[in-house]
């Protein structure tokens, strides 16, 4: 890798924290009102409820990094579920401050292999099986809950056309990670007419490298 081309990287990187940090500060500030309302609620709220809320949110992200863990260690990238936990973390700081269907905070699981010597493509690969498990998990408590919801005669079309949605983006995400297993030079020629694509546009924003091409 060349001088400038780590360069461009580390520019790019420095102005993505930038806008994030922006990002998340317009986000505060908009959501105020919400956040004071917030803090209302939880000084007069009981304290074991709180506690509880808040061990079963940090239950819930050590799960998420052993769902990573496990994609991970079944394409033999060897991780640790401490080194995994921070990142899923910050990857709730990420999401929030984008609107990415929570793909956005996949990219720092990604570099965090990357930067442990492991191949981007293989940890891409485990990312994209961890983010799939995830949603197909949802998807399938999404479905038992409009179930009852027909069962009780409360099922709006908001909440089918939502569902739908939804259950488009698991489909996405298999046909993506069957491509990858049965026809990889197919998806391969799919991503990189994609990557092509994406950084045709980063050319006119004057990004030319928002997909890097080696």
């Amino acid at each position: 890798m060349t001088t400038s081309t780590s360069k461009r990287k580390s520019g790019w990187r420095r102005w993505l924290f930038t806008a994030l940090v922006v990002a998340f500060l317009w986000l505060l500030a908009q959501r105020f009102a919400d956040i004071q309302k917030l803090i209302g609620t939880l000084a007069e709220g009981n304290r074991w409820w709180i506690a509880a809320a808040l061990a079963l949110e940090i239950v819930y992200y050590v799960g998420l990094a052993a769902l990573f863990r496990s994609a991970f260690a079944l394409i033999d990238i060897k991780t640790q579920l401490r080194h995994l936990v921070p990142i899923a973390f910050a990857s709730l700081f990420v999401n929030t401050t984008t609107t990415s269907g929570g793909t956005a905070g996949l990219a720092l699981f990604i570099d965090d292999i990357r930067r442990r010597g492991e191949s981007a493509a293989r940890a891409t690969a485990g990312t994209l099986l961890a983010h799939t498990a995830n949603y197909g998990i949802f998807a399938l408590l999404l479905g038992m809950g409009l179930v009852y919801l027909y069962a009780q005669h409360d099922l709006t079309g908001l909440e089918i056309a939502s569902a739908v949605i939804l259950f488009l983006l698991v489909v996405l995400l298999c046909s993506t990670l069957l491509l990858g297993w049965r026809w990889p030079g197919l998806l391969r020629r799919l991503l990189t007419g994609l990557q092509h694509t994406v950084n045709r546009v980063g050319r006119w924003l004057k990004r030319p490298y928002l997909l890097p091409e080696t």
